[in-house]
């Protein structure tokens, strides 16, 4: 969780300085360039996960695994490098709304965005090696470290330098290779003893098709993570993308729980058999549950107040909505990170990559009916839409969801969207009267020895 509040932290404090020093429509475009880079890491080909799970259960083939996993990874790399090379002038000069300073800003970075690429997907991949060998305090420290850097590091150039997007771009990817350094160190490190490098074909095709899988979801799944952005800016332009981002960043935040639970469940689920992984995971979701749905209906009665505390009245005028209906979906894709990770430990990547792919005709098709009518509140609508679909597509699959949990899941659904719509209503009581709702139902679905355990498992690994 450390890795998650600390990049939070520094987010509260950046933010509002990037919109002063350099202006909504620079802060949106370089949310953009983020993305993109976020989105094409994706072509380390699913090398992170397939290490990870992979040197969980093989740890005596841990420098064998690595080294294959490796030269898939670089290769991989070099093309995701090559494709957006292709892609960038196209989507600078025709599908983002941008002025024509800021296209040319954007074009001159050009080498230094193709560059990133590479560093991106080789960080995945050495920290699936840690993750493998379950080296996560050691991890966390690098991650930390690094997107401190990423978000620091732009606005320090801009307050310096000045706030052109070409000298902010460069401090992202010089960020990003340097920081590669301590990462790689410990990840050699972590999976030695190596082999002499002899590429074989039956690793190489273990890797491949398990990481393929994964690629194609997690080719698909920044579809429906990033195409709101990409939406609003080709037809709202930079600055809604920023009155958009801000509240979704802090939505998306409210997940530093599931992924930290989740990165440390999936090498554990990798190396048990199928049942023991299922129980466990359903006591994972279980106890998940109970720590988030309390949180998350505190965070909606607050996102407004604080908002206007943060950046200002104005500003959270038209951004506190998108933040209450964005929340209910990070609710949901917290829980669903469950069944997701479940079902790659289980070996089964293929059922994750065939829902994501059958979920994009559902999204797209929301998304754009939803900006038509909405504008940027309908791009919120189709992502929480989206996110509830798949929480229940994935966490079913997965074979998770017994009467029991279920029942306490939809019991902590409705809490939130009676909650959300209350606090719409602007109503006083909504917040004592559904905390006390939320106690009782949950207590009496999910019993109270549950929530006994899942305060004590969590403050246990705290």
């Amino acid at each position: 969780m450390g890795l998650g509040a600390g990049t939070l932290a520094v987010s509260l404090v950046t933010v509002p300085i990037y919109l002063r020093t350099i202006g909504e429509a620079r802060y949106g475009i370089l949310t953009i360039v983020w993305l993109l880079l976020g989105y094409f890491g994706a072509f380390e080909i699913g090398t992170s996960r397939a290490t990870a799970g992979f040197v969980a259960r093989h740890p005596d083939e841990r420098g064998r695994i690595f080294l294959h996993a490796l030269v898939l990874n670089l290769a991989a790399g070099l093309v995701g490098a090559v494709l957006l090379a292709v892609l960038f002038p196209l989507l600078v000069g025709h599908v983002f709304l941008l002025t024509a300073p800021e296209r040319a800003d954007l074009l001159v970075s050009l080498p230094l965005v193709v560059l990133a690429v590479p560093a991106t997907t080789l960080g995945f991949m050495l920290a699936g090696t840690l993750e493998g060998r379950e080296r996560f305090l050691l991890l966390n420290a690098i991650q930390l470290t690094t997107n401190v850097l990423l978000q620091t590091g732009p606005l320090a150039v801009a307050l310096l330098i000045g706030p052109r997007l070409e000298n902010m771009i460069a401090a992202v990817v010089v960020t990003r290779l340097l920081m590669l350094v301590p990462l790689a160190w410990a990840a050699f490190a972590a999976a030695r003893p190596f082999p002499r490098l002899h590429l074989e074909g039956v690793w190489l095709k273990r890797l491949l098709g398990f990481g393929g899988w994964v690629t194609l979801s997690d080719l698909v799944t920044p579809v429906m993570d990033f195409l709101d952005r990409f939406a609003i800016a080709s037809l709202l332009g930079p600055v809604a993308v920023t009155n958009y981002v801000v509240p979704f960043n802090l939505a998306s935040r409210t997940r530093i729980l599931p992924v930290s639970v989740t990165r440390a469940l999936f090498p554990r689920l990798s190396a048990l058999g199928p049942d023991e992984a299922r129980r466990l995971g359903v006591q994972t979701l279980r106890r998940l549950a109970l720590l988030l749905t309390p949180v998350f209906l505190i965070g909606l009665l607050l996102v407004a107040p604080f908002l206007r505390w943060w950046i200002g009245t104005d500003f959270a005028h038209g951004a506190a909505p998108l933040g209450q209906i964005l929340l209910v979906g990070a609710w949901s894709a917290g829980l669903a990170q469950i069944g997701f990770v479940t079902l790659q430990a289980e070996g089964r990547p293929s059922r994750v990559a065939w829902i994501r792919c059958g979920e994009i005709p559902f999204f797209l098709g929301v998304l754009w009916w939803g900006l038509v009518h909405f504008g940027v509140r309908g791009a919120a609508y189709a992502w929480t839409g989206w996110s509830l679909l798949d929480a229940s597509l994935l966490l079913g699959t997965s074979g998770l969801l017994d009467p029991r949990t279920s029942a306490g899941l939809l019991t902590g659904l409705t809490l939130l969207l009676l909650e959300s719509w209350l606090v719409g209503l602007h109503t006083p009581l909504a917040f004592p009267l559904l905390i006390a709702a939320a106690v009782t139902l949950t207590a009496l679905v999910l019993g109270h020895r549950e929530i006994r355990r899942a305060l004590s498992a969590f403050g246990g690994a705290r």
